[in-house]
């Protein structure tokens, strides 16, 4: 079973296993059937972290309240937030011993809910 302890693993990882449209220093992109998303290494609290985003492609003025507390309690991953106007989701995974197989899980659920939301 593969795990990772370093962004740059993490990195080889992703070009292998998913269209990665732009990659920097600490910030990557891929399109998962069809829904960009976005993975960053952040550090917090002194430990290194993975964060997965995926921005929902509705307007927020479009997007009920209620409907969107109801979808945030039903989620398998992740948590409804707004990040810069928009919609998104977002995932926290711990990056020394992260597990492939759990990565490629929340991306491919991050990528099911943007495309439930269209």
């Amino acid at each position: 079973m593969r795990r990772f302890t370093t962004w740059a693993d993490l990195q080889t990882h992703l070009a292998a296993t998913h269209a990665v449209t732009d990659a920097g220093d600490d910030v990557l992109h891929a399109t998962v059937a069809g829904a960009v998303i976005e993975v960053r290494s952040i550090v917090h609290g002194g430990r290194a972290w993975i964060e997965v985003l995926a921005t929902l492609e509705r307007e927020l003025r479009d997007v009920p309240p209620t409907s969107v507390l109801v979808k945030n309690f039903a989620l398998a991953v992740g948590s409804l937030g707004i990040a810069s106007g928009s919609l998104v989701l977002r995932q926290l995974l711990p990056l020394d011993g992260l597990r492939a197989i759990d990565l490629d899980e929340v991306i491919t659920e991050a990528a099911r809910v943007i495309a439930e939301s269209r």
